[in-house]
C-alpha cells in the first residue's frame, strides 16, 4: 500500500535550515557575487579561495590537482574512519586510494595507528575533519607526517560556520561548506591558504588551476548525479508553508543508504544570491546555534534521558549528545531516546560508514561505537526558542503520563 508521508504541521521542526520568504524574494533581484567576495568571510590574511556547490567536489578538485602535480593516475588519502561514506563516491570514482586512520573518543586522530598505515600506503593527502563546530589540534607529529611524505594537508572544516581559533591555521587547504548552516542550496568554499602558498605554489597559480578543474574535467563528471537549485527551492518552499515530511526514526545499528546529489561543481547563481546577505550576520548565527544547543541540553536533561552533552565550541553545528556505555544503562538510554524520537524529537545518527571501515570492527572500533551511543539534534536559525520550549512542555507532559 503506497503512503503518502508528509504532514501538515508549521510548528514542527525541520533538520535544515528554511529560508524565510523575504530572503526568497530578496534572491530574485540581488546580484550574484564573485568568488573573491563570497569566500572573503572565509579567509585569513593572505589566502585565497575559490567556490564550489559542495565540499565533496572541492576534495575532488585536490585530488585531480594533486594527480597533476605529481603526474600520477592514482593519489593516496587518508581520512578519519568517523566519515560520511555517501560523501566519498566522487574520490572513489576519481580512482582515488582512500586509507582511514582510527580516531579517539573525542574525534582526535590516533596517532598511534600512523606507522602501521605509513608500511602500508603513504599519503599524497592528508584530512583532517574539525567535527560539529570544534577545532581539531593539528600535531607536530600530522605536520611532521606530512612534510616527510611530501602530503597536503587539508583541513576540513564543513562543520564550522566561519573561521574560529585553530582552524586554517596549519593546513594547504581548508573546506568551508556555509551550506550546511545557512539556508542555501549549495555553496563551499575551498581555501588556499597562505601557508600552503609557502610551500606548495603561487596561489594566484593554484587558484587558476583549481578553476580550470572546477570547468574542464568536473564540470562534465557523474552528471547523472545531478539536482537543481530549483527543486531544492521549491522544497523549502512547501517547508515554509507547513507541509512537511514525518520525522525520520533515527537508527543506531544500520547505516542509512544515502547517495550522493551534486549540481553542477560550480556554485548556482540562487546559492550566491542567498548567501550574499547572510555573511554580514555569521556572528549572530554563531550565538543562536549556541543558545539552542543549551536549550536542547536543559529539555535533554529535563527528559531523564542519560546523556551527556559534547560542546560544540561557539557555534555548534549540531547539539552532539553521547549516550552512556555499558550494560544496561546503554540500552534502556537508546530506548529512551528512541522513544523520544518517536514523540517529535528531531533526533539524528550518524547517517552512514565506509565499508572498508565497517569490514574491520576491530581497528575502528571507537568510530562503530561513538555510531552507536552520539545523537544530534538541529540548531539551524529556523528553529525559534518557543519551538523547542513548546516540545520540551510536551515531552514533559508524555512523561507525566507515564
Amino acid at each position: 500500500m503506497f503512503t503518502f508521508n508528509m504532514t501538515f504541521a508549521p510548528s514542527a521542526i525541520t533538520l535544515a535550515p528554511l529560508p524565510t520568504i523575504r530572503q526568497l524574494t530578496d534572491a530574485l533581484f540581488l546580484p550574484a557575487l564573485s568568488d573573491e567576495l563570497l569566500s572573503s568571510s572565509w579567509q585569513r590574511q593572505g589566502d585565497e579561495a575559490i567556490c564550489f556547490s559542495r565540499s565533496a567536489w572541492s576534495l575532488a578538485a585536490i585530488a585531480c590537482l594533486r594527480k597533476a602535480q605529481k603526474q600520477k593516475t592514482k593519489v593516496c588519502i587518508w581520512l578519519p574512519d568517523f566519515f560520511c561514506n555517501a560523501s566519498l563516491s566522487l574520490l572513489r570514482a576519481l580512482n582515488v586510494e582512500l586509507v582511514f586512520y582510527a580516531i579517539d573518543e573525542n574525534l582526535h586522530p590516533e596517532e598511534g595507528d600512523f606507522q602501521e598505515l605509513v608500511g602500508r600506503l603513504p599519503p599524497d593527502l592528508f584530512l583532517i575533519v574539525h567535527y560539529f563546530g570544534q577545532a581539531t589540534p593539528i600535531s607536530k607529529g600530522i605536520s611532521s607526517l606530512c612534510r616527510q611524505h611530501d602530503s597536503w594537508l587539508i583541513e576540513d572544516a564543513a562543520h564550522v560556520l566561519h573561521p574560529i581559533e585553530g582552524v586554517g591555521e596549519a593546513g594547504d587547504f581548508v573546506l568551508y561548506s556555509p551550506h550546511k548552516h545557512l539556508p542555501l542550496p549549495d555553496g563551499a568554499v575551498l581555501v588556499f591558504t597562505a601557508l600552503g602558498a609557502q610551500h606548495l605554489a603561487d596561489a594566484t597559480q593554484v587558484i587558476a588551476q583549481l578553476t580550470s578543474i572546477q570547468r574542464n574535467h568536473l564540470n562534465n563528471y557523474l552528471r547523472s548525479l545531478s539536482v537543481e537549485p530549483w527543486t531544492w527551492l521549491l522544497k523549502r518552499i512547501m517547508q515554509r508553508l507547513g507541509i512537511r515530511r514525518m520525522p525520520p526514526t533515527i537508527s543506531f545499528d544500520q547505516d542509512l543508504t544515502n547517495s550522493i546529489q551534486l549540481s553542477s561543481p560550480k556554485m548556482s547563481t540562487l546559492g550566491r544570491r542567498l548567501l550574499a546577505p547572510l555573511l554580514a550576520d555569521l556572528e549572530e548565527f554563531g550565538r543562536q546555534r549556541k543558545e539552542l544547543a543549551c536549550m536542547w541540553d536543559q529539555l535533554i536533561q529535563h527528559s531523564g534521558t542519560k546523556a551527556t552533552h559534547i560542546s560544540g565550541g561557539a557555534a555548534p553545528y549540531l547539539a552532539v549528545f553521547r549516550l552512556p556505555s555499558g550494560f544496561p544503562i546503554e540500552e534502556e538510554s537508546r530506548q529512551r531516546t528512541l522513544r523520544l524520537n518517536r514523540a517529535g524529537m528531531p533526533f539524528t545518527t550518524w547517517p552512514d560508514f565506509a565499508p572498508e571501515v565497517v569490514a574491520n570492527p576491530k581497528r575502528h572500533a571507537t568510530a562503530i561505537h561513538l555510531r552507536n551511543t552520539d545523537v544530534y539534534l538541529p540548531v539551524h536559525a529556523s528553529i525559534s526558542p518557543q519551538a523547542v520550549q513548546q516540545l520540551t512542555r510536551k515531552m514533559l507532559l508524555s512523561r507525566l503520563r507515564g
